[in-house]
């Protein structure tokens, strides 16, 4: 999957330490790095929202139980 991503590997590793995974990215970086940019995937596939007070869902309508 090639996407953009904006934060390079050094950034996600002083984010990674800074959050207290010092010990992951010691043990498992290439994890760490990797679970990073799935999340900016997954950051990046959300539509943008210009008005936040509007709800990116459909609002929900309550049944009558008559």
């Amino acid at each position: 999957m090639n996407s953009y991503n904006p934060i390079s590997e050094d950034d996600i590793f002083k984010l990674a330490n800074s959050i207290g995974l010092e010990k992951a990215v010691k043990l498992y970086p290439n994890d760490v790095k990797d679970a990073a940019k799935s999340a900016l995937n997954a950051v990046s596939s959300c539509p943008i929202i210009d008005d936040l007070t509007q709800e990116p869902w459909p609002p929900m309508f309550v049944r009558s139980s008559l």
